[in-house]
């Protein structure tokens, strides 16, 4: 009961495709038929080839991906109950607490060291998920492996039964991902209203299946009459891993030879013209092959190769292009692909340059939960209080726009964390809540600075201060803040820590709070929704083991690290800005390939570092399960690139970067030279994109630079490196225009090569206070340094500039400030001895070590009440330290004075 027909996507397995649909309709028009495909991008492919380009309707057609047939067959599609999916993070954490468990076990165990590793945690639930997905019984294997010989690893032994408890786990947890749900849509089959409506079944597009996928595909096929459309050129090289898969799993299934076709189905749709499609094909044609498996090496694309130096370059020159395209040549956006083998690292460069050119798109690109700042800021609350209210993390987060501090700080005057910033280091402030209680002190007064801060130029001699009200109002938001982030406990479960969580993130953060310029406020409107946070942490509810406070904030951060959402502002018409696998099998006419470099594309494959390919392979040929092995990857990433080089009607550009963002070299791939080889006008250099914007404009293949196809930006610098005027209502259109031509004309200035001194070199004018200080004393120092360079003792002299401590970040107290702590504690003991009229011989009565300690007592409490000591242990050791260096010193001193 199946029919399957192969060939190349375009046009020949889309042309079939219409033709098999057109046969059913033509039989019954009202006939309901479903069509299967692996992707929603392949979905939407379809929907629009049969709705915008042949004008048919989708009345009583189901086009569905696999999951959502699963659904259907569940019954469960757009039903208020339907199951809900886990994430990735939920198994990765089972595999976590199944490690923990075989850990203490005892010192035995093969995973005692992975325990507490979290990268191991992912690349073990990634081995488990190719086991889970090929449906491999951990019992039968594990039989199978003690009656191997010779025997295997022990740690192949000890991955099964980590499997197995994590697939129990799983099972325990009631967590399900789409594989679960079609092994539970396999008692559907027979009594699936929805099937048994069908007059056709159609799969489109599929190259490779999961085991658990297949086993849903063979049986569908001996239920109902299916017809797959398989992309797959006979004996071409490019389609071996296809091939492969095909001659192993489907080809069993046909009755019949004459149910396999090869597409175009009819005569009249050979076609010569096929674009690129003896990429790989370095073997002479097979005589038996009828042409259209491989066809000639002419190209009806036209293709360019396209060098450039960063991301950056590489994507400006893609934008021009297509801005080309659509107002020269009169492409249409969605016409046009934009597709990598991995858009990573490209998610800030392309959204910004394409919304610079003006270019709408659709992508799949997606941001990291962690890169939005109000997610930030609520995992900063965490931080700081697992850190002990750390001075930066505590100034970081009241600085926050995304934080209420009206929440904290009702009433007072307005905030100003730059001034709490200043108090906090004048302070000597690191952490905990007793150290920035030195600021009560101050509270009345205020806090005088060690040094001058002031914008004017007079010196009344009086040291600036921070406002006591200022100081009062951190108090009071501190206060707040200890008792907001109270309510979390030190230990509970997920579900405890959720709902808390939920509690304590609604009521200090606020994505619009009064705080947020308004460029800060039109970003935000794509942030994720904090309930939507939460809900994406609500797998971890089924947990039931409780966890630390500290475990739960470090798996937070990494949830939002690898917790990715959609990249906002897309448009359905746009160009289509897409990652390999998503693209197969869609047409554009025009696409550009990006970062076509070693390692990328092909990507560097390895093999699993837990389960070798020699085991993958016993599993599949012995036991019968479909384990992939690894190093097949080299044979889909050929496939992958075949598909994208044919996916172009029109043209086809390459591009690969000569230099990454930090000026390395990277190596191009080696496809480009299967593409010189298939394609004559390849033979040619590839256009070099320069660096200089100014060599950019005279290339004469760039025309993208002249003045036509310039942004205002893009203007504005180009002005500037001709040195001509720019239009004032062009600058106002630009952030920060109007500083532009003030910069121009100091510029200018300092180029001029004029012999007097100018406004810019450093003549800073009559400075009173100043000129005042050198009368009275000139350090040598500072003469020096004037030597050296005047612009240096200007802002250390004159602006008394000084490097930003960073309380924190001592560790223990330095040996200056050890050596003034000493001399004072010694001036102490001294005038103490003398007050109390000690003298000659009389020293010789003196307790020195209870003398020395009442002496250093004040001078250790106030050292500590207004600088940073480090660790606390550290502090005590370096005052014992300094007690015992002090007492030896006088004892030295006094044996000295008996010696006469």
């Amino acid at each position: 009961m199946l029919r399957i027909v192969t060939g190349a996507f375009h046009p020949d397995l889309e042309q079939a495709l219409l033709d098999h649909l057109d046969t059913i309709k033509q039989a019954a028009p009202l006939a309901p038929s479903a069509i299967v495909v692996p992707s929603t991008a392949l979905r939407r492919r379809l929907q629009w080839l049969l709705c915008a380009e042949q004008g048919r309707g989708l009345l009583n057609l189901h086009i569905l991906t696999f999951h959502q047939l699963t659904r259907r067959l569940l019954g469960c599609d757009g039903m208020p109950d339907e199951p809900e999916l886990s994430s990735s993070m939920l198994f990765r954490e089972l595999v976590h607490l199944s490690l923990r468990k075989q850990a203490a076990a005892g010192p035995g165990s093969p995973w005692r060291t992975l325990a507490e590793m979290p990268g191991a945690w992912a690349a073990l639930w990634a081995t488990c998920k190719d086991l889970k997905d090929a449906a491999v019984d951990p019992d039968v294997v594990l039989e199978a492996l003690e009656a191997r010989e010779p025997p295997p690893p022990p740690a192949t032994a000890g991955l099964i039964r980590l499997y197995a408890d994590v697939r129990a786990a799983a099972s325990s947890s009631a967590a399900r991902d789409p594989d679960d749900l079609a092994v539970e849509a396999f008692h559907h089959l027979d009594r699936s209203p929805f099937l048994q409506s069908l007059a056709d079944i159609s799969y489109y597009g599929f190259y490779d299946l999961t085991q658990v996928q297949l086993d849903l595909f063979r049986e569908m096929t001996r239920r109902y009459p299916t017809t797959l459309f398989f992309p797959l050129l006979r004996k071409h090289p490019a389609f071996g891993f296809a091939e492969r898969f095909f001659e192993r799993y489907l080809h069993g299934l046909l009755h019949d030879p004459a149910d396999w076709q090869q597409a175009p189905l009819r005569p009249d749709r050979l076609s010569r013209q096929r674009p690129l499609q003896r990429i790989f094909a370095t073997t002479e044609r097979d005589p038996d092959d009828d042409g259209r498996s491989g066809g000639p090496a002419r190209t009806s694309a036209t293709v360019q190769m396209v060098d450039a130096a960063g991301r950056e370059d590489e994507v400006t020159f893609v934008a021009k292009d297509i801005l080309r395209l659509v107002e020269g040549s009169g492409y249409a956006f969605h016409e046009i692909g934009v597709v990598g083998r991995t858009l990573a690292g490209y998610e800030s460069v392309i959204p910004r340059v394409f919304r610079e050119q003006h270019i709408p798109f659709v992508t799949t690109l997606s941001r990291p939960l962690a890169a939005y700042p109000l997610v930030q800021v609520a995992l900063l609350l965490l931080d700081v209080k697992q850190q002990r209210y750390r001075r930066d993390l505590v100034i970081e987060l009241l600085s926050a726009p995304c934080l209420d501090l009206r929440a904290l700080c009702p009433d007072g005057p307005e905030p100003e964390p730059d001034l709490w910033d200043l108090a906090s280091r004048r302070a000597g402030i690191a952490r905990g809540l007793d150290e920035w209680r030195r600021l009560e002190a101050y509270g009345a007064h205020g806090l005088p600075l060690s040094r001058r801060v002031s914008d004017t130029d007079d010196d009344d001699g009086k040291p600036a201060s921070i406002p006591g009200s200022q100081l009062r109002l951190l108090l009071g938001c501190l206060a707040k803040l200890d008792e907001a982030l109270a309510g979390l406990p030190d230990e509970a479960t997920w579900a405890e820590y959720l709902t808390h969580l939920d509690t304590l993130w609604s009521s200090l953060l606020a994505p619009q709070s009064r705080r947020l310029s308004d460029a800060e406020k039109e970003d935000v409107v794509s942030e994720p929704d904090l309930s939507e946070v939460v809900a994406a942490l609500t797998d971890l509810a089924r947990l039931p083991d409780s966890v630390p406070i500290d475990e739960m904030v470090a798996m937070l951060h990494r949830i939002v690290q690898e917790t990715r959402v959609p990249m906002a502002g897309q448009s359905d018409r746009g160009v289509q800005v897409l990652d390999a696998m998503t693209a197969r099998g869609l047409p554009f006419r025009a696409l550009y390939i990006v970062n076509v470099n070693e390692r990328v594309f092909p990507r560097h494959i390895r093999e699993d570092a837990f389960l070798r390919d020699a085991e993958r392979r016993v599993l599949e040929a012995d036991l019968g399960y479909k384990v992939t092995e690894k190093l097949a990857g080299f044979e889909e990433e050929k496939l992958l690139f075949w598909l994208l080089a044919n996916a172009a009607t029109e043209r086809l550009t390459l591009l690969t970067l000569r230099s990454d963002d930090t000026g390395r070299p990277v190596i191009p791939s080696l496809y480009l030279d299967e593409i010189r080889q298939a394609a004559q006008e390849c033979q040619s250099a590839a256009l070099s994109i320069p660096r200089r914007w100014t060599q950019r404009q005279a290339h004469p293949r760039l025309p993208h630079f002249q003045s036509e196809w310039l942004n205002p930006r893009e203007r504005v610098v180009d002005a500037g490196l001709t040195r001509r005027r720019v239009a004032l209502p062009l600058l106002r259109r630009l952030p920060g225009g109007d500083l532009l031509p003030k910069g121009l004309e100091i510029v200018r200035c300092l180029d001029s090569g004029r012999p007097a001194l100018g406004d810019y070199d450093g003549v800073i004018g009559h400075v009173p206070s100043v000129w005042q200080r050198l009368i009275q004393r000139v350090a040598p120092t500072g003469l020096r340094s004037y030597g050296i360079c005047p612009f240096q003792y200007f802002a250390r002299q004159v602006l008394r500039l000084r490097s930003i401590e960073e309380p924190e970040e001592i560790g223990e107290v330095g040996p200056v400030e050890v050596g003034t702590l000493a001399h004072a504690i010694l001036r102490d003991v001294h005038r103490a001895w003398h007050a109390e009229g000690i003298t000659g011989d009389g020293w010789q009565a003196v307790d020195m070590t209870a003398s020395l300690a009442r002496a250093a007592a004040p001078h250790f409490h106030d050292y500590a009440r207004t600088h940073p000591v480090g660790y606390p242990f550290l502090w005590d050791v370096t005052q014992a330290r300094l007690l015992d260096l002090l007492s030896r010193v006088l004892q030295e001193d006094f044996q000295d004075l008996r010696n006469g």
